[in-house]
C-alpha cells in the first residue's frame, strides 16, 4: 500500500524539500547581510524554523 501511495506524494516530497533548501538559502543571504535590530533577527529565526520543519517533513516521508 505504501507503494502505491508513494507516487502520490512524490511530487509534494521533492516541492518541500525544495522549499525549504530555498528558505535556507534565504535565511543564510540574510545572516551575511546588514540586517540589524531585533525585528529581523526575529524574522531570520522564523524562516529557519519553517525550513526545519520543511526539512523534517520532507524526511518523515522517506526524504525528497
Amino acid at each position: 500500500m505504501f507503494n502505491d501511495n508513494y507516487d502520490e506524494f512524490a511530487w509534494l516530497k521533492r516541492n518541500t524539500y525544495y522549499s525549504a533548501m530555498d528558505l535556507l538559502a534565504l535565511v543564510r543571504s540574510y545572516e551575511l547581510s546588514d540586517w540589524t535590530g531585533k525585528a529581523a533577527t526575529l524574522y531570520k529565526n522564523d524562516l529557519q524554523n519553517l525550513a526545519n520543519k520543511a526539512c523534517s517533513i520532507s524526511y518523515t516521508y522517506g526524504g525528497a
